[in-house]
Formats: C-alpha cells, sequence, structure tokens
C-alpha cells in the first residue's frame, strides 16, 4: 500500500503556520508603510546608472523574466496573479533616465540563447523575419497584419498586428 502524504513528509506538530509580516519583507511594510520596491523604476535607475556589477539593464531584463511570479507588469503585487492574467510575461521596461542597452548582434545573441536555455529550450536560433513565414489569418479567423508605422505590435478583437520594424525572429526547440 502507498504511503500517504503525510508519511512521506513528516511534520512536527507544533509546527504552526507563520505570519508574513515578520519576514524581512514584512517588516518593511509595518516600518515604512511601503512595500519594498526593488525592482521599482527609480531603484533599478540608480543602480543600472552606478554600473554596479550584477545590476545592468540586461540582469533587470533577466530578473523580470525569471521572476514576474513576484512582480506582474505595472505592478509591486506578490500573490503570483502574474500566472493567471493574459499579459505577457517576462515584461521588463527600461527605466527612465538609463540609456537604451548597447551591444554587437553577437551580445545579444549570446544573451538570449544563454537565458532561454536557463529556461529549458532545447537549441535557439536567429534569422531575418520574413513574412511567409506568419498564417494570413489565426485559427480563429483574426486576419494577421503587418504595419510598418508601429513600434510595438497589438491585438484587438479584429485583428493582430506585427511591426515590420521587427527585423528579426528568436526560433526556440524545447526538448
Amino acid at each position: 500500500m502507498a504511503k500517504s502524504f503525510d508519511e512521506i513528509y513528516p511534520s512536527k506538530p507544533e509546527y504552526q503556520r507563520y505570519d508574513q509580516r515578520n519576514t524581512a519583507f514584512g517588516q518593511a511594510i509595518e516600518k515604512t508603510g511601503k512595500v519594498v520596491e526593488f525592482g521599482a523604476e527609480e531603484y533599478r535607475a540608480e543602480k543600472i546608472n552606478q554600473e554596479i556589477p550584477g545590476f545592468s539593464l540586461v540582469e533587470y531584463a533577466f530578473n523580470g523574466a525569471a521572476g514576474l511570479y513576484e512582480y506582474p507588469k505595472g505592478t509591486t503585487d506578490t500573490q503570483g496573479i502574474a500566472y493567471y492574467d493574459w499579459q505577457s510575461i517576462g515584461y521588463v521596461t527600461k527605466p527612465n533616465g538609463v540609456p537604451r542597452w548597447m551591444g554587437t548582434p553577437e551580445e545579444a545573441a549570446r544573451i538570449i540563447t544563454k537565458v532561454a536555455q536557463y529556461f529549458g529550450a532545447y537549441s535557439v536560433g536567429f534569422t531575418r523575419l520574413d513574412k511567409r513565414w506568419f498564417y494570413t489569418h489565426s485559427r480563429y479567423g483574426k486576419p494577421l497584419e503587418f504595419d510598418d508605422n508601429i513600434d510595438e505590435g497589438y491585438v484587438t478583437e479584429e485583428k493582430a498586428v506585427f511591426p515590420t520594424k521587427h527585423q528579426y525572429v528568436i526560433a526556440l526547440t524545447v526538448a
């Protein structure tokens, strides 16, 4: 007969649930009246501009992708709601006052490959975008279109629009 969960993972009866307000992060709220916002734009900008190793725009982007369960886009929530939302996960904004990341295509490819493999990609490839690879319509009948005049793609009830300014495609395989 299989063992029960409690037999496999015993815990002492004196163990009690713990009040999160008594953790280091909870104490900060009690003492300052606000959430510690390590991901807040002002904090990130300060660290990036100080050029502290481990706090570059690239590291913050990686942290945002790895830690979105903590901070969904535009919030400092810590209840893990990002996984229950339709917004894009892994979204990080560049703080105001911080220069845009500049690197060679080879550096960008190395960073993206490393991060993708960290998250489980088996292989990573890069190529120029070719419109022929896109369907004309989604399986639900929504037209898939291109626009030369936008910087970011968007989806509405009527269509999905891709910016032609994005010239490259990243292809991933997961084994």
